[in-house]
Order: structure tokens, then C-alpha cells, then sequence
């Protein structure tokens, strides 16, 4: 069980770091239409 705890935390720092970029990047894309598109 020891030996397998980093291997989880890397993951952990692999998959939410995917999903920031991913939310980041959908953030800047909605924020980019709000720019380009005043309403």
C-alpha cells in the first residue's frame, strides 16, 4: 500500500491539473465571446 501512495498523488496532480487547464481554457473561450460580443 506504501509504495503505491505516490503513484496515486501523481495521478490525483495529473487529472486535476487536466481539468483546470480544460476549465481554464473554456473560461477564457466564454470570457473571449463576451469580449468579442458586447451585448
Amino acid at each position: 500500500m506504501g509504495l503505491n501512495v505516490p503513484h496515486d498523488i501523481k495521478m490525483k496532480i495529473k487529472v486535476v491539473s487536466i481539468m483546470y487547464l480544460v476549465y481554464y481554457s473554456w473560461f477564457l473561450s466564454k470570457s473571449s465571446l463576451k469580449l468579442s460580443v458586447p451585448l
